[in-house]
């Protein structure tokens, strides 16, 4: 009876008895354990005051105080883990921890969003006894990317949802990450940061406005309608210049990801599929029987 207890039923039979234990004087009471780790909580509570106030103080650029202070962070006082052994569910599970190598079919640019379509380059096969062919190369894969990259970004945040296989049937993924074939998060092929845009507009900024300066002014003493209206110029000129290169600064970098880049899909659940064969979906005895059929 006891194993086909669920997890809270387990968990109730066990702080019953627990508590059964105590009151009958077979344990002793709870009440030192409760004194230690109330004493406990304050002491972290107050180290982890502290270090949210060395972080504020350390002004060293590489952060030796706030170092020193994660050495120091709140303890964690809890031993039990509170979960159980599970078994498998199926003879054709897909444990996280597997990886779906894959090739892109469309290309990436994160200019704007859009929609990703990838194809499994190996087969995968189940994770426990590695006999079954569960996605077959050639599966599509869908998936979608972040377009929102950041100054100095130069990795695309990748995440793929859905898998379709070739005899027609498909599965949610459920956003699982993409990463590149060396297991790095993102996808790293060309980027193009645009800095030259900046440099270039700064650099015909500052030659226009010197020449106009130059063109209307004899002297530095020049108080001439000429000279006043050469410095006017100028003057917006240089505004005008500022105001182009900070947009141009402030253009996020374009990260493009060619067709045929290979990743790999990170399984970080697990998920349970079906022998594949091709044509339909069979157990092993309905597989035999429709070999055996074959003339």
């Amino acid at each position: 009876m006891t194993r086909f207890l669920t997890k809270r039923n387990r968990l109730a039979v066990l702080c019953a008895s627990l508590t059964f234990a105590t009151s009958a004087g077979a344990l002793p009471s709870a009440a030192p354990f409760v004194a230690v780790a109330s004493a406990s909580e304050a002491y972290d509570t107050q180290v982890l005051s502290d270090r949210q106030q060395i972080a504020q103080n350390d002004v060293n650029p590489n952060k030796q105080l706030s170092k020193e202070a994660f050495a120091r962070q709140k303890v964690d006082v809890e031993t039990f883990s509170g979960h159980f052994i599970q078994d498998k569910l199926s003879d054709y599970q897909v444990y996280a921890g597997t990886v779906i190598p894959g090739l892109m079919l469309t290309g990436l640019n994160s200019d704007l969003p859009g929609v990703i379509i990838g194809q499994v380059s190996e087969n995968v096969y189940d994770t426990v006894t590695g006999q079954h062919l569960l996605i077959p190369q050639g599966t599509k894969i869908l998936g979608r990317y972040d377009s929102e990259t950041t100054f100095g970004q130069s990795r695309a945040l990748v995440i793929w949802n859905r898998l379709i296989f070739p005899n027609g049937k498909s599965i949610l993924l459920g956003n699982m990450t993409g990463s590149d074939r060396e297991g790095f998060s993102g996808f790293h092929d060309k980027v193009r940061s645009h800095y030259g845009r900046a440099l270039w507009s700064a650099i015909l900024g500052g030659v226009a406005t010197g020449g106009v300066a130059a063109a209307a002014t004899n002297g530095t003493d020049d108080t001439s309608f000429g000279a006043e209206a050469g410095r006017d110029a100028a003057r917006n000129i240089s505004q005008a210049v500022n105001s182009i290169t900070q947009k141009n600064l402030n253009i996020q970098p374009t990260i493009i990801i060619r067709p045929g880049y290979q990743f790999n899909i990170l399984v970080d659940k697990d998920f349970v599929l079906e022998p594949y064969d091709g044509y339909g979906v069979f157990g092993d005895a309905e597989a035999a029987q429709a070999a055996s059929n074959v003339p």
